[in-house]
């Protein structure tokens, strides 16, 4: 436990040196660099699932290879009651027979909060806990606002960000409406 709160703002120290030295000074660094970092920084045997690129390219391959498959991506931070709330929306809609939903959470949030709003909603740890390290999806907007969601169909990406909480019949118009 004393080695995950020692972790989050390592991770956070990390995060903002990889999104700076991307950024600013070495734009085309291997992103393999940050695992290697985090790997040996303390408290990293009990840190949180990043969501990364490879994860991300993965969902792209399978929305690409099942027609007509949607995917909504949605950020959230569990400082945000708002998101918290639409959390609990996307993921009763894709019960219900809604797109996939791929959940990713505020890197700069504190992560036990999240364990404990997680565990108080019985939200799936392993679904709702990844932290956002991807750049792709950093680079698109995802720390900018929370929630956030954003669409993906037949592996490409068919709307940009749509940022703010958004009742589940509008997001689907939103969807079409911010296609590129």
């Amino acid at each position: 436990m004393d080695a995950l709160r020692r972790f989050t703002p390592t991770f956070t120290l990390l995060l903002f040196l990889r999104t700076w030295l991307h950024t600013f000074l070495w734009p085309g660094l291997p992103a393999c660099w940050f695992a290697v970092l985090l790997a040996a920084s303390p408290g990293m045997a009990q840190s949180p699932k990043g969501y990364t690129d490879l994860d991300l390219h993965r969902w792209e391959l399978i929305s690409k290879r099942q027609p007509r498959s949607l995917v909504l991506i949605y950020s959230w931070s569990p400082h945000m009651n708002l998101s918290i709330r639409g959390l609990d929306e996307v993921l009763a809609w894709e019960k219900d027979g809604g797109p996939r939903v791929v959940i990713i959470l505020d890197s700069t949030a504190d992560f036990e909060l999240a364990k404990g709003v997680a565990q108080k909603h019985h939200w799936p740890n392993n679904k709702v806990l990844q932290v956002n390290m991807s750049d792709e999806l950093i680079q698109k907007g995802f720390r900018v606002h929370y929630p956030s969601y954003m669409f993906l169909e037949d592996g490409r990406w068919v709307s940009t960000i749509i940022p703010g909480d958004k009742p589940l019949p509008e997001l689907l118009p939103c969807e079409r409406r911010y296609v590129r």
